[in-house]
Order: C-alpha cells, then structure tokens, then sequence
C-alpha cells in the first residue's frame, strides 16, 4: 500500500472548501510469478457524496481487508468500503493480466485499435 500526495494543476473550489492537493491510496499487487498490477482508492481526504473516506479506506486495508486478500487470495466484499476493495479488485485484475498478456480492452471484447479522434479547442 502506498499512499501518495499529488498537487493539482489548479485548486478544487467547492462550497465546502479549496482542496490544493488530492491524496490517494495505490494498491500494488504482486503474483507469485512476479506480474504486478495496480490499483488506485478513489477516495477524498472528507466525506461529501461519498462516505468513505482515504483514513477510513486506509484503516480498513491495513488492518482487514489486505491482510484477508493476502491470506485467501481472493477479495472480500465490504459495503461500508468500496473503494478500498474495488483499489483491491483492480490491482489483483491488473495483475493477472499483465501475466496473461491481455489488456483491459481485450478482456472486454473492444476492438484491437480504435479510430483516430480529433481534439477541438
């Protein structure tokens, strides 16, 4: 678990208050043949639309939910922490397929190169 701090390019204003930085949990998840995913806990520093918070989310992989993924393998579902084990979920997904060679893309049936898209300013 790495949790990481990163500045934003410009402060968030809301009514509740100016964030300048935006703190994240990553999730880095090795197999035993040495393929790594990641994943990242989408979570925001105070609870607003969403009630899980990054200490919240923290708390809960370091003391239950990592420890019980490591333990079994698998990823159990906790409805009070979503985000903390969807950050689980993708960094075990990653993983294995980064060790099975296949992209996202793949593993949802999206077409090998998509068309070219233009920008407008």
């Amino acid at each position: 678990l790495h949790r990481v701090r990163i500045a934003l390019g410009r402060p968030h204003r809301s009514a509740h208050h100016t964030v300048r930085d935006r703190e994240s949990i990553l999730v880095r998840w090795e197999r035993s043949d040495g393929h790594v995913g990641w994943g990242e806990c989408p979570t925001l520093v105070s609870a607003g639309y969403a009630t899980e918070t990054t200490d919240q989310a923290w708390a809960a992989l370091v003391a239950r939910l990592l420890p019980a993924a490591l333990a079994s393998g698998r990823v159990a579902a906790d409805p009070a922490r979503p985000a903390a084990c969807g950050a689980l979920r993708d960094a075990r997904l990653d993983a294995r397929l980064r060790g099975d060679g296949v992209g996202l893309g793949g593993l949802v049936g999206a077409p090998a190169t998509l068309p070219g898209t233009g920008v407008v300013a």
